[in-house]
Protein backbone atom coordinates (compact mmCIF):
# COMPACT_ATOMS: atom_id res chain seq x y z
CA UNK A 1 0.00 0.00 0.00
CA UNK A 2 1.39 3.37 -0.97
CA UNK A 3 0.67 6.44 0.53
CA UNK A 4 1.46 10.41 0.69
CA UNK A 5 3.94 11.23 3.06
CA UNK A 6 4.05 14.75 4.65
CA UNK A 7 1.06 16.07 6.28
CA UNK A 8 -0.66 12.79 5.37
CA UNK A 9 0.92 11.15 8.02
CA UNK A 10 -1.44 13.23 10.33
CA UNK A 11 -4.44 10.61 9.61
CA UNK A 12 -2.18 8.39 11.41
CA UNK A 13 -3.58 9.93 14.18
CA UNK A 14 -7.34 8.46 15.28
CA UNK A 15 -8.70 12.12 16.47
CA UNK A 16 -7.34 13.80 13.39
CA UNK A 17 -8.44 10.72 11.15
CA UNK A 18 -11.88 10.45 12.49
CA UNK A 19 -12.28 14.77 11.91
CA UNK A 20 -11.21 14.60 8.43
CA UNK A 21 -13.99 11.78 7.74
CA UNK A 22 -16.27 14.18 9.00
CA UNK A 23 -15.37 16.80 7.20
CA UNK A 24 -15.58 14.69 4.02
CA UNK A 25 -18.99 12.96 4.81
CA UNK A 26 -21.75 12.77 2.62
CA UNK A 27 -25.52 12.04 3.97
CA UNK A 28 -26.54 10.64 0.09
CA UNK A 29 -23.34 8.63 -0.14
CA UNK A 30 -23.63 7.43 3.25
CA UNK A 31 -27.39 6.27 2.80
CA UNK A 32 -26.35 4.70 -0.47
CA UNK A 33 -23.53 2.87 1.29
CA UNK A 34 -25.73 1.88 3.92
CA UNK A 35 -28.29 0.27 1.56
CA UNK A 36 -25.64 -1.63 -0.11
CA UNK A 37 -24.53 -3.35 2.95
CA UNK A 38 -27.37 -3.66 5.34
CA UNK A 39 -27.76 -7.47 5.18
CA UNK A 40 -24.79 -7.98 7.43
CA UNK A 41 -26.61 -9.99 10.03
CA UNK A 42 -24.89 -13.25 10.93
CA UNK A 43 -22.37 -12.47 8.32
CA UNK A 44 -18.62 -12.90 8.56
CA UNK A 45 -17.76 -9.34 8.05
CA UNK A 46 -14.22 -8.43 6.59
CA UNK A 47 -13.36 -4.42 6.90
CA UNK A 48 -9.71 -4.35 5.10
CA UNK A 49 -8.66 -0.46 6.06
CA UNK A 50 -10.68 -0.33 9.20
CA UNK A 51 -8.78 2.83 10.38
CA UNK A 52 -9.58 3.26 14.45
CA UNK A 53 -11.83 0.73 14.32
CA UNK A 54 -15.33 2.71 15.00
CA UNK A 55 -17.19 1.16 11.77
CA UNK A 56 -16.98 -2.06 14.23
CA UNK A 57 -20.71 -0.59 15.48
CA UNK A 58 -22.22 -0.88 12.61
CA UNK A 59 -21.66 -4.54 12.19
CA UNK A 60 -22.14 -5.60 16.03
CA UNK A 61 -24.91 -7.49 15.39
CA UNK A 62 -22.90 -9.26 12.22
CA UNK A 63 -21.65 -13.27 13.37
CA UNK A 64 -18.03 -12.20 12.95
CA UNK A 65 -16.05 -8.78 12.44
CA UNK A 66 -12.77 -8.49 11.48
CA UNK A 67 -10.98 -5.05 11.01
CA UNK A 68 -7.34 -5.08 9.60
CA UNK A 69 -5.10 -1.79 8.81
CA UNK A 70 -1.12 -1.72 8.18
CA UNK A 71 -1.31 1.63 10.41
CA UNK A 72 -0.20 0.39 14.57
CA UNK A 73 -1.53 3.55 16.00
CA UNK A 74 -5.26 2.94 14.68
CA UNK A 75 -5.24 -1.00 15.23
CA UNK A 76 -3.72 -0.27 19.14
CA UNK A 77 -6.72 2.39 19.42
CA UNK A 78 -9.56 0.29 17.80
CA UNK A 79 -8.51 -2.38 20.26
CA UNK A 80 -8.31 -0.49 23.05
CA UNK A 81 -12.05 1.21 22.21
CA UNK A 82 -13.77 -1.25 20.22
CA UNK A 83 -12.80 -4.30 20.82
CA UNK A 84 -16.23 -5.67 22.14
CA UNK A 85 -17.32 -5.07 18.66
CA UNK A 86 -14.52 -7.60 16.84
CA UNK A 87 -11.25 -8.35 16.31
CA UNK A 88 -8.50 -6.24 14.94
CA UNK A 89 -5.43 -6.89 13.04
CA UNK A 90 -2.65 -4.84 12.04
CA UNK A 91 -2.25 -6.26 8.33
CA UNK A 92 -1.16 -4.70 5.09
CA UNK A 93 -3.35 -6.02 2.48
CA UNK A 94 -0.13 -7.81 0.73
CA UNK A 95 -0.36 -10.26 3.36
CA UNK A 96 -4.42 -10.97 3.51
CA UNK A 97 -3.83 -14.95 3.12
CA UNK A 98 -2.01 -14.61 6.93
CA UNK A 99 -5.81 -13.62 8.21
CA UNK A 100 -6.96 -16.72 10.65
CA UNK A 101 -10.28 -17.21 8.97
CA UNK A 102 -11.62 -19.44 5.90
CA UNK A 103 -14.52 -18.45 4.97
CA UNK A 104 -15.54 -14.75 4.73
CA UNK A 105 -19.19 -13.21 3.58
CA UNK A 106 -18.82 -9.63 3.06
CA UNK A 107 -15.60 -8.34 2.30
CA UNK A 108 -15.56 -4.08 3.14
CA UNK A 109 -12.47 -1.91 1.32
CA UNK A 110 -13.70 1.71 1.68
CA UNK A 111 -11.50 4.32 0.45
CA UNK A 112 -8.80 1.65 -0.42
CA UNK A 113 -8.00 0.87 -4.07
CA UNK A 114 -6.83 4.52 -4.66
CA UNK A 115 -3.89 3.42 -2.01
CA UNK A 116 -3.01 0.52 -4.44
CA UNK A 117 -1.07 -0.28 -7.22
CA UNK A 118 -2.71 -2.15 -9.88
CA UNK A 119 -0.54 -5.22 -9.28
CA UNK A 120 -1.14 -5.40 -5.52
CA UNK A 121 -4.97 -4.98 -6.47
CA UNK A 122 -4.35 -8.06 -8.89
CA UNK A 123 -3.02 -9.94 -6.11
CA UNK A 124 -5.01 -9.42 -3.52
CA UNK A 125 -8.27 -10.53 -5.55
CA UNK A 126 -6.74 -13.70 -6.04
CA UNK A 127 -6.00 -14.14 -2.75
CA UNK A 128 -9.10 -13.73 -1.49
CA UNK A 129 -11.07 -15.37 -4.10
CA UNK A 130 -9.87 -18.48 -1.42
CA UNK A 131 -11.60 -16.76 0.84
CA UNK A 132 -14.83 -16.33 -0.94
CA UNK A 133 -18.17 -18.09 -1.71
CA UNK A 134 -20.54 -17.82 -4.95
CA UNK A 135 -22.44 -15.82 -2.33
CA UNK A 136 -19.19 -13.36 -0.84
CA UNK A 137 -19.50 -10.01 -1.90
CA UNK A 138 -16.44 -7.40 -1.95
CA UNK A 139 -18.13 -3.67 -1.38
CA UNK A 140 -15.86 -0.74 -2.56
CA UNK A 141 -16.36 3.03 -1.88
CA UNK A 142 -13.85 4.73 -3.59
CA UNK A 143 -12.80 8.46 -5.15
CA UNK A 144 -12.11 8.82 -8.77
CA UNK A 145 -11.20 10.96 -11.42
CA UNK A 146 -13.10 12.12 -14.49
CA UNK A 147 -11.52 13.47 -17.91
CA UNK A 148 -12.27 16.69 -17.33
CA UNK A 149 -10.39 19.42 -15.62
CA UNK A 150 -13.17 20.18 -12.78
CA UNK A 151 -12.46 21.05 -8.60
CA UNK A 152 -13.59 18.01 -7.84
CA UNK A 153 -10.84 15.92 -9.52
CA UNK A 154 -8.05 18.67 -8.01
CA UNK A 155 -9.71 17.85 -4.70
CA UNK A 156 -9.60 14.12 -5.16
CA UNK A 157 -6.15 14.08 -6.27
CA UNK A 158 -4.87 15.84 -3.58
CA UNK A 159 -6.01 12.31 -1.27
CA UNK A 160 -3.36 10.50 0.47
CA UNK A 161 -3.73 7.60 -2.08
CA UNK A 162 -1.29 7.72 -5.10
CA UNK A 163 -3.44 5.96 -7.28
CA UNK A 164 -6.58 7.39 -8.24
CA UNK A 165 -7.94 6.46 -11.29
CA UNK A 166 -10.89 6.62 -13.47
CA UNK A 167 -13.89 5.03 -13.26
CA UNK A 168 -13.15 2.72 -15.95
CA UNK A 169 -9.63 2.18 -15.00
CA UNK A 170 -10.81 0.90 -11.60
CA UNK A 171 -13.51 -1.34 -13.10
CA UNK A 172 -11.16 -2.59 -15.91
CA UNK A 173 -8.71 -3.85 -12.99
CA UNK A 174 -11.19 -5.76 -11.06
CA UNK A 175 -13.08 -7.02 -14.38
CA UNK A 176 -9.71 -8.81 -15.27
CA UNK A 177 -10.72 -11.08 -12.12
CA UNK A 178 -14.32 -10.77 -10.87
CA UNK A 179 -17.10 -9.54 -11.69
CA UNK A 180 -19.12 -6.02 -11.03
CA UNK A 181 -22.64 -6.71 -10.01
CA UNK A 182 -23.35 -3.36 -9.20
CA UNK A 183 -22.09 0.38 -9.30
CA UNK A 184 -23.07 3.59 -8.23
CA UNK A 185 -21.32 7.26 -8.88
CA UNK A 186 -22.39 9.93 -6.25
CA UNK A 187 -20.49 13.46 -6.50
CA UNK A 188 -20.65 15.03 -3.55
CA UNK A 189 -20.99 19.50 -4.04
CA UNK A 190 -19.64 20.96 -0.31
CA UNK A 191 -16.73 19.57 -0.12
CA UNK A 192 -16.30 18.74 -3.95
CA UNK A 193 -15.73 15.17 -4.15
CA UNK A 194 -16.80 12.23 -6.06
CA UNK A 195 -17.60 8.30 -5.09
CA UNK A 196 -18.11 5.18 -6.92
CA UNK A 197 -19.40 2.89 -4.98
CA UNK A 198 -19.48 -1.46 -6.23
CA UNK A 199 -20.96 -4.53 -5.73
CA UNK A 200 -18.14 -7.19 -6.14
CA UNK A 201 -18.70 -10.74 -6.97
CA UNK A 202 -16.22 -13.46 -7.37
CA UNK A 203 -16.44 -15.98 -10.49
Amino acid sequence: MSQKKGLHLLLEIPLIYNFVQWVFAHKRTNKAWCTLIKDHEDKIILDIGCGPGNTSIFFKNSKKYIGIDMSEHCIRYAKKNYSKYGEFYCLRIEEIEKLPIKHIDIIILKGVFHHLPDSVIEEFLIKIKSKMSKKSTIFSFDCYLTNKKTLTNLVVSLDRGNFVRSKKGLIDIISNHMCIASQQMIKQTIPPYQRILLAIKAR
